[in-house]
């Protein structure tokens, strides 16, 4: 080997080299590292998403508010406050809860907006169609947010029993009771538990209830999951354990609701037990039909060829 062809192949193993600590970014002559780089990248989208997420949002808030009379009286306003809180209604890109007009806003600007294509539906009417789909969106949004709630309170209502259960022993202590660090337990078997739907319902509820009695004593933590959370079950577990925080002797009453809430599961089972029972008789009835077509496919195969189009 001449030395030309030992230098070449010096300067080739350099230049391979230099290509791999280059690519693993172990050699970086930008001015800027990579990293950084995207990290500032990241930065800026993120505060691009922000500001246009605070206008979109300031739009929703001036409909409203320019409109304030005729889109937003007290009673919705409250309303409002109330589906923000149970169903968690907030922007991402801020991170924090919407406003009872961001939430309004959202259904009454594309409705006022829509209301400008009327005129053009003397030429074209089938534009009309806009405004009419908006002001229907505009009056059932709330009935939506309604039937959700509805539904986590029967997940509630369903497997609240789970924790009352916990919570059971720590009543009948009466007002020297303390009810958090049970409820933490609960949150932790939750989190480390299968995602299902209703676990989440629970965990949600969990949490604001924990909220409520890291900031308030107990006895008057429990009456305020009253103003959010209003079905039967937590109404009912509210003046009990109110009660017995108090230092109510109430013992015939927490197991009386212990009771309804057992009834409760049990019929849970017997339901989910009846469905089971009917899916499978389905099945059975399917298997039949699946067999039935197999013997008598099976058993035309095995007729003469020609036979029928003898008889016909």
């Amino acid at each position: 080997m001449n030395g030309f062809q030992k230098i070449l192949i010096i300067l080739l193993t350099i230049f391979v080299v230099y290509n791999i600590l280059v690519s693993y970014g172990v050699l970086e002559f930008s001015p800027m590292p990579t990293k950084t780089v995207n990290e500032i990248e990241t930065k800026r989208k993120k505060n691009r998403k922000r500001k246009l997420e605070m206008k979109k949002l300031g739009l929703y808030t001036q409909a409203v508010e320019l409109f304030r009379g005729i889109f937003m009286s007290q009673p919705c306003y409250e309303n409002h406050q109330y589906y923000i809180q149970r169903l968690d209604l907030r922007s991402e890109a801020l991170d924090r809860l919407l406003t009872p007009e961001e939430v309004r806003g959202e259904k009454v600007l594309p409705f006022l907006l829509s209301i400008v294509v009327i005129p053009l539906g003397l030429f074209w009417p089938v534009v009309l169609i806009i405004p009419v789909l908006t002001f229907l969106n505009l009056i059932s949004y709330q009935t939506m947010y309604k039937a959700r709630i509805a539904d986590e309170d029967e997940v509630i209502d369903n497997y609240f029993i789970d924790l009352y259960l916990l919570l059971y022993s720590k009543l009948r202590q009466g007002s020297r009771a303390r009810l958090q660090g049970t409820v933490e337990n609960y949150i932790a078997t939750l989190e480390s538990s299968k995602g299902t739907v209703e676990s989440k319902v629970m965990l949600k509820f969990a949490k604001y209830f924990l909220n409520l009695l890291a900031l308030y004593e107990d006895h008057v933590a429990v009456p305020k999951l009253r103003e959010d959370y209003r079905s039967a079950t937590i109404i009912n577990f509210c003046n009990v354990a109110t009660q017995s925080l108090n230092g109510v002797e109430n013992f015939d009453n927490l197991i009386t609701f212990k009771m309804q809430l057992v009834e409760r599961r049990t019929n849970l089972m017997r339901e989910r037990q009846k469905k089971i029972l009917a899916q499978g008789e389905r099945s059975i009835y399917l298997i039949w039909v699946i067999l039935f077509i197999f013997i008598a496919v099976g058993w035309y195969s095995k007729l003469p060829t020609g036979m029928f189009d003898a008889m016909f």
